[in-house]
């Protein structure tokens, strides 16, 4: 039974996992995504792959960032600014002297619903993934859409104002991403020294407790309203949500009821409502995708 090193690299926490050819995940951890540079980023990756370089000799990665396909390289991005001049397959491969691939995040997360999750035999879909910003992944005639620029998909840079110029004060990101509610519930609870985790929150949710419940009905009207542009543009059949904070149930029932609300107070805005779910994989799903690109996409 072939075995892979699956890393998925997040702006809080690298993520790991010894996966399956057919995607079992054997065994998995994290540790904290290094903030100082490039040479402790590459530390913890080869600490990890030390640990299981006996069972395996590929390494299958995810991360924020962009291929280059000019050059075909990859660049991390996203908040690990440090990364982002780096070619990270070629530092990996010769540090570590093992099979490499990698992908963008959010396609990884699209790429696993389509291969055995929520997207598998739909054919226009998008999967959005809620983390330390907000990614998306455009599904098209049943097949991954990259663009022509391998881009397609980038939904943090959206901008929330199209009356004044661009700016990055004003991106989705900046209003839509598990960090940011968790920011907003702690301002609102007057605790911005004290850190809130997800399962406190929605803890607290679930207890009716009423900032918390507030400051989720916001967020989720926010989320919808920009679904709904989304969905004037692409006309999806499924949107699927992904990132650790997908699997609470009222989170999707949340929305699902926003989206609902826009649709009945519009009714002459004629584009199809689409199924709204968690994807299938959760917070693995990065972990999934990345493996099947390397199994399926890499020459």
């Amino acid at each position: 039974m072939e075995k892979y090193l699956a890393i998925d690299v997040g702006g809080t926490n690298i993520k790991y996992g010894l996966v399956t050819e057919e995607a079992v995940i054997l065994e998995q951890g994290s540790l904290p995504t290094p903030k100082n540079g490039a040479n402790d980023f590459l530390k913890i990756i080869e600490h990890i792959f030390e640990k299981y370089k006996s069972e395996t000799h590929t390494i299958v990665m995810s991360a924020p960032g962009s291929y280059n396909a000019k050059e075909k390289t990859y660049f991390i991005g996203g908040s690990l600014r440090y990364m982002s001049d780096i070619n990270i397959t070629k530092l990996i491969k010769e540090r570590m002297d093992c099979n490499f691939s990698i992908e963008n995040d959010a396609k990884c997360a699209a790429l696993a619903e389509l291969w055995k999750g929520s997207m598998k035999s739909v054919k226009n879909g998008l999967v959005i993934t809620l983390g330390t910003g907000i990614g998306g992944s455009v599904i098209i005639d049943g097949k991954l859409y990259r663009g022509s620029s391998c881009y397609a998909g980038e939904l943090s840079g959206i901008s929330t104002n199209w009356t004044e110029a661009y700016t990055t004060k004003t991106i989705w990101s900046k209003y839509q991403s598990t960090k940011i509610l968790l920011q907003h519930y702690a301002q609102e609870k007057g605790c911005t020294d004290e850190p809130v985790t997800g399962q406190e929150f929605f803890e607290n949710v679930i207890n009716g407790e009423p900032t918390a419940c507030l400051v989720l009905d916001k967020f989720c009207t926010n989320l919808a309203t920009g679904l709904f542009s989304l969905q004037l543009i692409l006309d999806v059949q499924k949107i699927s949500i992904g990132g650790g904070i997908s699997k609470q149930p009222i989170l999707i029932e949340k929305i699902n009821q926003k989206m609902q609300s826009i649709y009945e107070t519009y009714p002459y805005i004629h584009t199809t409502k689409p199924e709204i779910c968690a994807c299938t994989f959760g917070n693995d799903a990065n972990l999934i995708g990345a493996l099947y690109h390397y199994t399926y996409e890499v020459d």
